[in-house]
């Protein structure tokens, strides 16, 4: 949908601001897709522990592998934690964008003249700042 937004001169402006956004949205993604990866690794790394009292109680008389295992987990899911929460700082970036790209549809939507000359009736007073994602519709003749 973002290439049939070229041809538009009035959200020529924003077109910039419209692919950071979902430029973003497939960066945080990713990160979701890697933290994932990684509470997947510190669970296989669970596995291999034994949480029994008395495995632990040999372990901590032996090697002591247990508390080694703890710590490779514990970092892989800090890591994913780093990765979610850089991922929010992502998406509040998106924040100001979408809201001045919205603000701008709904202008234009507000002002195109529906079927028979008519204003669709759902998307008049929407813009307003507590309006929520409104009728956006794609379609509309811009």
């Amino acid at each position: 949908m973002i290439e049939h937004l070229v041809a538009y001169p009035t959200v020529a402006d924003l077109l910039g601001d419209r692919h950071r956004i979902i430029s973003n949205d497939w960066q945080c993604a990713s990160l979701s897709s890697l933290a994932g990866r990684n509470i997947d690794r510190a669970l296989t790394v669970l596995a291999r522990v034994e949480f029994t009292p008395a495995v632990l109680r040999a372990d901590l008389a032996a090697d002591r592998l247990a508390p080694r295992y703890l710590f490779a987990a514990s970092e892989l899911i800090d890591h994913a934690a780093d990765l979610l929460a850089q991922s929010s700082v992502i998406t509040r970036d998106n924040e100001r964008r979408w809201r001045v790209f919205h603000q701008r549809i709904l202008e234009i939507t507000d002002a195109a003249p529906g079927p028979a000359g008519t204003v669709p009736p759902d998307s008049v007073g929407t813009a307003g700042p507590d309006a929520g994602p409104g009728p956006f519709v794609a379609t509309v003749a811009l």
